[in-house]
């Protein structure tokens, strides 16, 4: 009660300084006119706000009783150097978004960079290693071996940068992890640190949707590794959760970073370098600005709630998904995309 009263005045005092921190650190991203439309500069301190109250929780969970055991039943973590591990790779994370959001790195910088840590967090701790593929339709589990830390490596990596490909306008992360955290809590997996993070993204949206915030790279790569730890965590020790409700809330950004990849690999293009061809670009020039939230919606939120209120097969929904993506895709082929 007391953490949850915490966060909700952070939050506030969040709403009403917003600018005067955004100004203080001089983190606003600026309209070009190619790829960034909006009418004026906008904030890009979503991550600091998600990462400043993330950081809160965890101090009081430990002040409650100045014991540790409270931070590992929070976020999965057995020991002292689990906890280190993690909170020395998400705080790098971040600081490598902020970096970026502020100076610009080199996407090749970034990807080496992004590697590094994540080869870091996932050589150095056994648990943080996907060591089988479980399917709700298959009594065997396929074992993944010595090939565990490179699989568990190319997962989290492709998340960052599926995410962060996938954050191109207002509302798209808000509904991304929003219903990935709503998955967590209706699961009841990390209830609480879920519960909190729910709210947290409602007050982003608040700013976010009226052109104030942007979560920025910082924001993206801090709740996508966040994420990252506690799907994985839930997965190697609760085993809850299998692999076909872990593509249902994740496929769309995976996704367009596929097709994107593809694309731009076949016409000899850098698969990093950005470009107007994302699922929001193609939207955008086919439905308008306004009706994008309605799509992601349905992309998102509805399958979301079709595989935890309905008995629905898992692959049903994830060939609806498909189906969904593929549709807007080709309905806005014929339209002519700068790129």
């Amino acid at each position: 009660m007391i953490l949850s009263l915490i966060v909700i005045l952070l939050s506030i005092i969040f709403l009403f300084f917003f600018k005067n921190i955004s100004v203080s650190i001089n983190l606003f991203d600026l309209p070009d006119g190619v790829r960034k439309f909006q009418k004026d500069k906008v904030s890009c301190i979503g991550g600091i706000y998600f990462y400043f109250l993330f950081i809160v929780i965890l101090i009081y969970s430990y002040c409650i009783d100045f014991n540790l055991a409270k931070i590992y039943e929070l976020i999965l973590i057995q020991n002292f150097k689990g906890l280190f591990l993690f909170l020395f790779v998400i705080t790098f994370l971040f600081l490598i978004g902020l970096y970026d959001d502020k100076y610009e790195l080199k996407s090749t910088n970034k990807t080496i960079l992004l590697i590094i840590f994540i080869f870091i967090y996932v050589f150095h701790e056994e648990s943080y290693q996907i060591k089988e593929l479980r399917s709700s339709y298959f009594d065997q589990s396929l074992l993944l071996g010595n090939f565990s830390i490179f699989f568990t490596i190319i997962c989290i990596f492709s998340l960052l940068v599926a995410f962060n490909m996938f954050d191109g306008s207002n509302g798209q992360s808000f509904f991304n992890f929003l219903a990935i955290f709503i998955f967590l809590f209706h699961k009841g997996l990390f209830a609480n640190i879920s519960s909190l993070f729910i709210f947290m993204l409602l007050i982003f949206a608040l700013l976010n949707f009226r052109n104030k915030v942007f979560l920025g790279d910082n924001g993206v790569y801090f709740l996508s590794f966040l994420v990252s730890h506690l799907i994985i965590l839930n997965y190697n020790n609760d085993k809850s959760i299998n692999a076909e409700e872990i593509v249902i809330i994740l496929l769309i950004p995976v996704l367009d970073m596929i097709r994107l990849f593809v694309t731009r690999t076949y016409r000899g293009k850098n698969p990093f370098m950005p470009d107007t061809t994302h699922i929001h670009h193609l939207i955008q020039k086919k439905y308008k600005q306004l009706k994008l939230p309605y799509f992601f919606i349905f992309l998102i939120i509805l399958p979301l709630s079709i595989l935890l209120f309905t008995n629905v097969n898992s692959y049903l929904i994830i060939f609806f998904q498909i189906f969904v993506y593929s549709y807007l895709v080709l309905s806005a082929k014929k339209i002519k995309i700068n790129e």
